[in-house]
Formats: C-alpha cells, sequence, structure tokens
C-alpha cells in the first residue's frame, strides 16, 4: 500500500539506528510483545503503531493477518521500515504515515492500539498525551489498547552510585597523597545530576531492604495526566545505610502476557529507576520509611522526600 504522505515538504528528524538496534535486541521486551500481538490481533481490526520505529510490531500484526494497519512515526526511519516491509512483502495491509502522532487522523475508527512509548521514566516519552490522543478519538468503544496498564513498583536500596563511588575514592588517601579537597570540586560539578533519577542495571535483588511494593498503576485506558503524588511505606528487615529507591515496572500487554523491568542478569533495555537520597542514612531493623514522590514529564524535574520513623 503507498505511503500517505503529509502536505509539502519538510525534513523528518534523524534516527539514531544504535536505539532500534538496542530495542530489538532487548528479547524479553519484544518477544513479550510478539505474543500479546499473536493472541489480540483479529482478521477485521483496523490498528494504529504509534512511533512504529524500525517496524516490528506492525509487522507482527501484519504477520497475524488483520484488515489495516497504521504505522505511524515522524522520524526517518519511517522510511527504512517501508523498505523492510515491501523486501519482507508485509506492505500490502501497512499505511506508513510520516507525521507526529498528534496530528495524525485515521480515516475510520481503530479496533486496536498498539503502542510502546514508556521511557526509562515511564512518562517521559510524551506516553500518555500520545496514548490519550488516539484512545480518546479514534478508538472505538469496545476497543483494546496494548499495553492497556504499568504497574509501578518502589522499594528502598543501598545501592552505591557512581557519584557515591567517586566521593569515597576523593576521601581516601591516593598514593599516600590526600586528595580530600577535591570532594567539594566533585559536589559541585556534580550534585545538580547526581540528585536526579538516573537508569541503573541491576543483576539481582541483593541491595533490597526489603520487599518492593506496587505504588502505582497507570491505566492506559482512562489516565490522562501523571499522579501528583506517589507514596509509600516501608517496614526495613535488616539493618543498613539507605542511599535512594529504586523503583521499576511491570508491562500488562493483555490479559494474559506481561513483563517487568525489575532485576535480572539480562536486563531489558528500560534497566531501574534509582532516586538518590540527598545523603546515606544508616537505618535501624524494623524502621519505617515513608517516600513520597512528585513526578513530572521531564524526570530532571522529579522532586522526591524521605521520611524515616524510628519505633
Amino acid at each position: 500500500m503507498a505511503k500517505k504522505e503529509t502536505k509539502g515538504k519538510r525534513a523528518l528528524p534523524p534516527f539514531t539506528l544504535e536505539l532500534h538496534e538496542t530495542l530489538l535486541k532487548d528479547r524479553l521486551r519484544t518477544r513479550s510483545y510478539w505474543k500479546a500481538i499473536e493472541s489480540s490481533v483479529r482478521p477485521s481490526d483496523v490498528i494504529v503503531d504509534i512511533g512504529c520505529g524500525s517496524g516490528i510490531l506492525t509487522f507482527f500484526a501484519a504477520i497475524k493477518g488483520c484488515r489495516k494497519i497504521y504505522a505511524v512515526d515522524d522520524s526517518a526511519i519511517i522510511d527504512c521500515a517501508e523498505e523492510t516491509a515491501r523486501r519482507n512483502n508485509l506492505h500490502h495491509n501497512i499505511e506508513f504515515v510520516k507525521k507526529d502522532i498528534l496530528k495524525f487522523k485515521p480515516q475510520e475508527k481503530i479496533d486496536l492500539l498498539i503502542h510502546e512509548q514508556i521511557g526509562t521514566l515511564i512518562w517521559d516519552e510524551g506516553l500518555l498525551v500520545k496514548v490519550s490522543y488516539i484512545r480518546d478519538n479514534f478508538l472505538k468503544k469496545t476497543g483494546r489498547i496494548l499495553p492497556a496498564e504499568i504497574d509501578l513498583y518502589f522499594v528502598p536500596s543501598n545501592y552505591r552510585s557512581r557519584f557515591e563511588e567517586s566521593m569515597s575514592f576523593w576521601s581516601r588517601k591516593q598514593y599516600g597523597i590526600d586528595f580530600s579537597n577535591l570532594r567539594r570540586e566533585l559536589l559541585f560539578q556534580n550534585f545538580r545530576s547526581a540528585m536526579q533519577p538516573s537508569r541503573i542495571s541491576l543483576p539481582d535483588r541483593k541491595t533490597f531492604l526489603c520487599k518492593e511494593q506496587l505504588v502505582h498503576t497507570v491505566d492506559l485506558r482512562k489516565a490522562t495526566r501523571i499522579p501528583g503524588r506517589i507514596s509509600a511505606e516501608f517496614q526495613l528487615k535488616k539493618n543498613s545505610r539507605l542511599t535512594g529507591i529504586c523503583a521499576f515496572f511491570r508491562v500488562h500487554l493483555d490479559e494474559t502476557t506481561s513483563f517487568s523491568t525489575g532485576p535480572r542478569k539480562n536486563n531489558t533495555h528500560w534497566g531501574q529507576i534509582f532516586l538518590p537520597c540527598v545523603e546515606e542514612r544508616w537505618l535501624k531493623q524494623d524502621a519505617s520509611l515513608v517516600f513520597t514522590l512528585f513526578p513530572e514529564a521531564k524526570g530532571s524535574n522529579w522532586k522526591s522526600k524521605f521520611d524515616i520513623r524510628v519505633h
């Protein structure tokens, strides 16, 4: 099927092939989507794939068989995706649309909305804005969203960040020379970034101070805004220092298929989110920690509060 062009000529935003290689190499993510699409797509479906990228999710739907797929992306990779579709004889029911999803209007109501707009910090790739635009304007009342829910988990951690390791390095004598004055310079240079949420990749749960908690569910069938605050209280199970909160999520693709971005030997490309304390604290067993997060679309604007309660 011929691709639908936008009016006039404009330069499409460039794309980084390395990113799409990373996504395709994320076997847990991609195979989970494949499984869910195989069980969800019906022959009569009209589908929208938000931010189709390399086209992999669109191709899964085309292979399963459906009436039509709108593969929408506003970066130059959409031309590559169309060529890939033709090379694999998958293009007959796909309409490639070079357009910002917020300016896209399908010709008919859709049965299934497929997306993978989940950022490292969940909302930072415009997840809610993009999904709610298609959902509220073009999805049938009986339509489905894949994935429909994302569960967010928090857990206190004694994870040692790269910043902390550097602070410790400059605190010790090196070759018999005291460089501790450089800790202040390190703090000046890195404090802002060190206090912001960061992506980490944990192979296991050894740094966790208790069991993780489900603290919030993003229901994409109705959500329109980022929550103003998310709070959780934890009872610590061992004496330890607290350096921050580890966060990760579980993506529910359909009623039977989901995957977690929690610690594992082969992490997903998302990894985990680390939310640092301003300064580490030593905690005794059975102390309570109340953690409150004030999330924003932009991760650097996230704010958090740690409240320790000793019984």
